[in-house]
């Protein structure tokens, strides 16, 4: 029997709805599936944050695991670069780097500036800091700044301060200057970012100290230290220790000033 123009519809139509199924059941379990490797990843980072390397480094191969079983390039990016961070956290450069290599890969596949601005800055901490090769670090530093440049104004400071944290370990604190000048406006603007803000008090005090502007350091060191007893939500608990063992010091250095 030839099929009449009603009867071809109804096959239509059905094959149609069967796809649009499945097409939806598949839409849904990837929604499923980013939906765990996001909480993976999220709560990689809150035990990062709390200094526990090793449970961040487990919920971060869980969200791995699952991002190369769905090949999903962004996540897999995003995974490589929390697992290369933590390694870095605990001195095993070795692996950080390959971790962070790995990271590069897939974030270059999918040409994502966000994700290579975080690789190429932790790339530069752990050059400058972990291996004091300040030199690879600041050209590490630099490509960070400018894949940020054009896509987060937010990301693009945090470049510029950990540039000048360089620079300040180096003691070119001029070099130092002009960047934390370049952030300063930008404070309010970002008024949330208490880890930024954190930073610009810290390294402007060391500026200041430097230049034996005592006044002018403690008071920057102390609004460094306030935005710690906050307790911002994210923000890394190291850094309360951090600005007291360095207040504790200057404190010592400077009583007879």
């Amino acid at each position: 029997m030839i099929p009449t123009t009603k009867n071809i519809f109804l096959i239509f139509s059905f094959i149609f709805n069967l796809s649009f199924s499945f097409g939806q059941e598949l839409n849904n379990e990837k929604k499923g599936v980013d939906k765990e490797i996001t909480r993976f990843i999220d709560s990689s980072r809150v035990f990062f944050n709390s200094s526990e390397y090793d449970k961040s480094l487990e919920k971060a191969k869980k969200a791995l695991s699952l991002a190369l079983k769905h090949n999903d390039n962004r996540q897999i990016a995003i995974t490589y670069n929390l697992i290369g961070l933590n390694f870095s956290q605990v001195a095993d450069d070795g692996n950080a780097i390959d971790y962070f290599n790995k990271s590069l890969i897939y974030a270059t596949k999918i040409q994502n500036d966000t994700i290579l601005s975080w690789v190429y800055s932790n790339l530069g901490n752990l050059y400058a800091f972990n291996k004091k090769d300040t030199e690879t670090g600041i050209k590490y530093y630099l490509k960070a700044i400018n894949h940020s440049e054009n896509i987060s104004k937010v990301e693009y400071l945090y470049n510029l301060v950990n540039l000048a944290t360089t620079y300040i370990s180096i003691e070119s604190y001029e070099e130092a200057q002009a960047l934390l000048l370049e952030i300063k406006p930008h404070l309010h603007e970002f008024e949330a970012e208490s880890e930024l803000k954190y930073y610009y008090y810290y390294l402007t005090g060391n500026y200041h100290e430097w230049h034996k502007f005592y006044a002018l350091a403690e008071e920057n060191y102390l609004k460094a230290y306030e935005i710690c007893l906050q307790k911002a939500k994210n923000f890394p608990n190291s850094h309360e220790l951090e600005i007291y063992q360095l207040l504790t010091d200057f404190y010592k250095k400077n009583q007879c000033h």
